[in-house]
């Protein structure tokens, strides 16, 4: 099955709507940033969310990618789950079409996330995915008719902030940790993990550092060998993310449990083999190189002040969406330009600063040679760009 026939049919490829990864511009950058290593995806059809998109950009409906398997399409779908900006996702095999919601995926369950069974003929597209077509988008009748596919409890984001209460949980009343000291080796491991799986922690950085990840992430993991890897990366970053006081931790085990939940293994009782703790299958679901910088930002700002730390400094979570809609709307007023300094006097995690950043990192691209940065120009955007405080 063509995917360019597949196109044809739902009436993308006809529609300015219609945005094609390789031609990627400014404007729809933010569609595809963080997508590069999924090759397979094709485009992503648009709608418009402000008139003439002056303040808030063109937003994703609906993603069409092209796989050569089941497993892969499958593959494709928990990576644009983790991408968490996926409303929607088409994937044309060679003998099939199937569709998905980027809203919902399941590690165990192959099935979950479907919005149609699988089918075969290109003749039944305008009946089985009538939503789908660009009239429906361009109408706004895919979201009255496929609204139940588009659960937030079941977000990249809402999962994890889920498993990682539990998880918090089970170290405070089973492992007797102090509850901040559960927080930040949670959040340790949170930044351990998107290190290692945007390969920021690559092998020979481990070799060079004479640490044996398997001694950090899984069931074999250790204070000694934890406490190594973070000096390493705060003499490497020059700081100190997450603070953790080793000598708050009575013994390895608490550790082995943290490490080996974020690396989806199953915990078990010595003695009787019972699985202690079910998150492991979760965990297996999430992929760090995909989901966004500032998701991860406002999961453990959000984190904090579920547990009333937050609110009891004063602090207001922000969502990322409401960062996003603050920033467009101030882009609108003053647009950002490189060389300018922007202040959040509250930053909390840095959420907004995030988003800043990264737009401006986007400007800068548009001026550069070879669509690349080298790490000083970052560095000089952030440090002369980017000021925040916090309590």
């Amino acid at each position: 099955m063509q995917l360019e026939n597949v196109l044809e049919r739902l009436g993308y490829s006809q529609s300015d709507n219609y945005k094609r990864a390789v031609e990627e511009t400014p404007q729809t950058t933010h569609l595809f940033r963080g997508l590069k290593k999924t090759k397979q995806i094709n485009g992503c059809y648009t709608f418009h969310a402000s008139r003439d998109d002056q303040i808030l950009p063109i937003r994703a409906a609906v993603y069409v990618a092209k796989a050569d398997t089941e497993n892969e399409a499958r593959q494709i779908h928990k990576q644009l789950w983790n991408f968490n900006n996926a409303p929607f996702l088409i994937v044309v095999l060679p003998h099939q079409i199937r569709a998905y919601t980027g809203f919902e995926y399941s590690a165990q369950d192959k099935k979950k996330g479907e919005v149609r069974k699988p089918f075969e003929g290109l003749a039944e597209i305008n009946d089985i995915l009538k939503s789908f077509l660009a009239d429906s988008i361009d109408f706004g009748k895919i979201w009255q008719d496929e609204a139940k596919y588009l659960d937030p409890s079941q977000r990249v984001d809402s999962r994890l902030l889920k498993n990682l209460e539990i998880l918090e949980t089970y170290l405070v009343e089973n492992q007797k940790l102090q509850r901040s000291i559960a927080q930040a080796l949670i959040g340790k491991y949170i930044y351990i993990k998107y290190l290692r799986e945007r390969e920021i922690l690559s092998d020979q950085w481990l070799l060079e550092s004479n640490i044996n990840l398997d001694y950090v992430l899984g069931r074999n993991a250790t204070v000694t060998e934890l406490k190594k890897l973070v000096y390493k990366l705060e003499e490497k970053f020059q700081g100190n993310v997450f603070p953790l006081t080793f000598e708050d931790i009575p013994s390895d085990q608490s550790i082995s449990i943290v490490a080996s939940i974020f690396q989806g293994d199953e915990i078990q009782d010595a003695n009787t083999d019972e699985v202690l703790i079910q998150l492991h299958l979760d965990f297996k679901a999430y992929d760090f190189s995909y989901i966004p910088i500032e998701t991860l930002s406002a999961i453990y700002e959000q984190f904090l002040h579920a547990q009333g730390q937050g609110k009891k400094d004063g602090a207001i979570y922000t969502p990322e969406p409401v960062a996003d809609y603050l920033l467009c709307e101030m882009n609108s007023v003053k647009p950002l330009e490189l060389g300018m300094k922007i202040l959040d006097p509250c930053c909390g995690s840095g959420i907004f600063l995030v988003l800043v950043y990264r737009k401006l990192i986007e400007k800068a691209l548009e001026n550069s040679v070879n669509g690349k940065l080298k790490p000083f120009d970052l560095k000089k955007i952030l440090v002369n760009s980017i000021c925040g405080y916090r309590k």
